[in-house]
């Protein structure tokens, strides 16, 4: 299951689950690419451990602490909510093994 899809069935609305994902693939990633940390977008993670690992150096970085604000928490809403689902999906593949 994408992350979109995740997202609504979680309970939140599309256009929530639709700005989350664009968030997390096209901006953040880009600003992460961008600055060194990542070679592909997140959407290709597939491990919450590993996911934690960039979220304090991606929050440091000065684009995403800018864009952050101008869109009232939504860039750090969508890190937790990415997160939260790669925990999700992670658990659930154990669960299936």
């Amino acid at each position: 299951m994408n992350f979109e899809k995740w997202l609504v069935q979680v309970g939140k609305s599309e256009k929530t689950a639709k700005n989350y994902s664009q968030a997390i693939g096209k901006s953040i990633s880009k600003w992460a690419q961008e600055a060194g940390l990542i070679d592909v977008s997140l959407v290709f993670l597939n491990s919450a451990t590993q996911f934690r690992e960039l979220i304090d150096a991606i929050k440091n970085l000065e684009t995403f602490k800018e864009s952050n604000s101008k869109g009232n928490g939504m860039y750090s809403a969508a890190l937790v909510q990415f997160y939260q689902y790669l925990s999700d999906v992670g658990s659930n593949e154990l669960e299936e093994d």
